[in-house]
């Protein structure tokens, strides 16, 4: 299982649109010792963030399907002046396409309280915790993927 959701474990609280959905199935999942990948959002997938100018130049031109994701995109916010948003779900696929790209660490499954905090039990199960998203190679994945898909449909 890859899971985007919560926060970094040194946040003060992981409060996040995910996990707060479904806080007890979070826990069941934590606690179940299934082979688990956490993406983090803020403090990790947090860094993985575009920019109107960026999504117009590689992503808006290429197909409807580019001008779908420019537009939607662009709809989060009205002032886009010194603007950047997170691409938050591509961090999960980013680490499936090259762990390289979501380096990652073996730890100790965190325990979710029901504070919906992270606490720490060393004895419990290993999961791998990522611990950075590089943009970049993501980001230039994807361009270069919607470039040749949109290209294919001319």
């Amino acid at each position: 299982m890859v899971w985007l959701g919560g926060h970094a474990l040194e946040w003060p609280h992981t409060i996040e649109f995910n996990l707060k959905q479904d806080v007890g199935g979070a826990q069941v999942l934590f606690d179940s010792g299934v082979p688990l990948v956490l993406v983090p959002c803020k403090g990790v997938t947090s860094h993985l963030h575009s920019t109107v100018p960026e999504i117009e130049r590689y992503i808006e031109p290429h197909g409807s399907i580019g001008a779908f994701l420019a537009m939607r995109f662009k709809d989060y916010s009205s002032d886009h002046l010194g603007w950047a948003k997170e691409i938050w779900d591509m961090a999960p696929v980013g680490w499936l396409l090259n762990p390289d790209w979501a380096p990652s660490v073996i730890i100790p499954a965190p325990v979710l309280t029901d504070q919906i905090t992270w606490s720490v039990d060393r004895r419990r199960h290993p999961i791998r915790y990522v611990t950075y998203v590089d943009r970049n190679p993501i980001l230039k994945d994807f361009f270069l993927k919607l470039k040749a898909f949109a290209g294919s449909r001319s």
